[in-house]
């Protein structure tokens, strides 16, 4: 189903293709404190499939080549097999976070591909279950290399049904926060 006005036919792409960069994040000698300068994000900062600033982790030293910019999207590639391809997207308005260890940067070549859409299209359930099939599994973990990240291959349309999509996803995902709040 295409919404009205949108007729050229979709190209298949890999996450390479449209993406500036797939990184791995900062490593930083953790304390346990959230207290030092510098904001960073852990495993534990996407779980529930967005930037949990209250779960960030801390250093006071820091790679200014790290800072989170925003549409950035934090992929989990080291995880527990049920968490592989966990995600969420850093928007400017959560302040200033580095990325950190243990997290795949995703940052799009925005002329390419839109944030959100991306965003959406790594959280379907049939993506997420094509990274845990892929996943090297080990004795308390799973992962996946960046390699193997880029090579994801999906269908995209242009940039302005791109959009029109996300937002039409995007409105949807914010009801259903807005419903489950009130209950």
């Amino acid at each position: 189903i295409r919404f009205k006005g949108f007729t050229e036919p979709w190209e298949q792409r890999k996450l390479s293709d449209v993406t500036a960069c797939i990184k791995n994040g900062y490593t930083y000698k953790a304390d346990g404190s959230r207290d030092h300068r510098y904001k960073i994000t852990r495993i534990e900062s996407i779980s529930s499939g967005v930037i949990n600033t209250e779960k960030l982790g801390s250093s006071d030293e820091i790679n200014e080549n790290y800072r989170l910019v925003d549409g950035d999207i934090l992929f989990s590639h080291i995880n527990s097999l049920p968490y592989i391809a966990n995600t969420a997207l850093y928007t400017a308005d959560l302040g200033e976070i580095y990325h950190g260890m243990n997290l795949l940067n995703i940052r799009s070549r925005h002329e390419e591909i839109d944030s959100h859409f991306l965003l959406h299209l790594l959280k379907k359930e049939s993506t997420r279950d094509w990274f845990r099939i892929i996943a090297k599994p080990a004795v308390n973990q799973a992962s996946i290399s960046t390699t193997e990240v880029g090579a994801f291959a999906f269908l995209i349309p242009r940039m302005e049904e791109q959009k029109k999509i996300s937002s039409v996803l995007d409105n949807l995902d914010n009801l259903i926060t807005l419903h489950q709040r009130k209950y």
